[in-house]
């Protein structure tokens, strides 16, 4: 299992992982943008969805596992390093 910081921008025009950007600690995240609104959990689902399509997982191997109600959330991504790694290069 593999942890995947991630910024996500609620209410954007379209769903698209734009790369990478640096949280106030240093620490990398993956900047996706979301057009769904962070209400009754529906931005967090838009998420899971678009980053299981784009790294071609199945969503079930996402999970939050924290930041439901923030902007930026760390994700377990059940999967190899080596095969998320290849997954996001060829994303980005």
């Amino acid at each position: 299992m593999v942890t995947l910081a991630v910024h996500v921008r609620p209410r954007s025009a379209e769903d698209s992982v734009l790369g990478w950007s640096t949280a106030s600690e240093g620490r990398p995240e993956l900047l996706v943008r979301l057009s769904s609104a962070p209400t009754d959990g529906k931005a967090n689902a838009a998420l899971i969805k678009l980053l299981a399509k784009e790294l071609a997982l199945p969503k079930s191997s996402i999970t939050i596992k924290s930041g439901h109600a923030s902007r930026h959330k760390i994700l377990f991504v059940d999967a190899e390093q080596s095969v998320l790694d290849k997954a996001l290069a060829r994303l980005l």
